[in-house]
């Protein structure tokens, strides 16, 4: 599943609307696009490598 960005945006949002379910903030929050889900955000890769 490596840079599978459409279920790491799933499973992402899935987890926030769990943690926001039954809270005080509930009537507030409203879901938005992670960053990596914006048009024309870099891809998810591994980090920087070391120099070397």
């Amino acid at each position: 599943m490596a840079d599978d960005r459409d279920a790491l945006a799933r499973l992402l949002h899935r987890w926030e609307a769990e943690n926001v379910r039954g809270t005080a903030i509930e009537p507030h929050w409203q879901p938005s696009p992670f960053p990596f889900e914006e048009a024309g955000a870099p891809g998810l890769g591994p980090g920087p490598r070391p120099a070397g």
